[in-house]
């Protein structure tokens, strides 16, 4: 794989740490590194996901050979492979990793493959404001951050805060499948009865 030696900024390696912990759960993160050749990264079940991924992903880098430990995660991220029966789940995380490669002019394709791009996107010289700073203090989802940072920083809070909440509902609707918006939605979806579930729903404050 010779695709250039260039480091992953942190904010970069913390996109990739969240893709992969919003994949996978924190047994199945301890099953994808042995594959990708770690099998000394071993996920205790406590920890949060993503700063998991990404505490092993900044040891990576920094060790004998850097970048592409990182390029070799992705590869095994994107294999196709991985994603039996869910061809839809794989055209979105292809599509997210793209949006971290590319500002390094590499991009996955559709076969897991990963390749230079002609185009190398600009990383934007962002100014370090009150709302900047504001914004990457709390660690969001990487998708709330597509989705309303650039909003936010500019300014425009009600539609940040709106193009977030516009992206969970589609996000839950997908996963759910069930045809309908908003609360309507979020009731059937999140339901003790529903299709999905934000924790193991045992205790009676879990229930809630």
């Amino acid at each position: 794989m010779n695709l250039g030696t260039e480091k992953f900024s942190l904010s970069a390696l913390e996109q990739i740490s969240r893709i992969i912990g919003d994949r996978y759960t924190g047994s199945q993160i301890t099953v994808f590194f042995k594959k990708c050749g770690f099998p000394q990264y071993v996920h205790d079940g406590m920890s949060t996901k993503w700063r998991f991924v990404y505490n092993v992903l900044q040891e990576l880098q920094n060790s004998t050979y850097g970048s592409y430990n990182i390029l070799n995660i992705v590869k095994n991220l994107c294999n196709p492979e991985e994603f039996y029966g869910n061809a839809e789940e794989h055209r979105q995380v292809i599509k997210s990793i793209n949006e971290v490669l590319e500002f390094y002019g590499l991009g996955v394709n559709e076969k897991g493959e990963i390749l230079k791009i002609k185009e190398r996107r600009t990383k934007p010289n962002e100014k370090e404001s009150e709302d900047n700073k504001l914004f990457a203090i709390r660690n969001f989802h990487y998708e709330v951050v597509k989705h309303s940072k650039d909003l936010f920083i500019n300014g425009n809070y009600f539609h940040a805060v709106f193009e977030s909440c516009k992206a969970f509902d589609k996000y839950v609707r997908e996963k759910s499948g069930i045809d309908k918006h908003g609360t309507e939605l979020m009731t059937n979806a999140l339901s003790l009865k529903g299709p999905l579930k934000l924790n193991k729903q045992i205790t009676e404050t879990e229930k809630k």
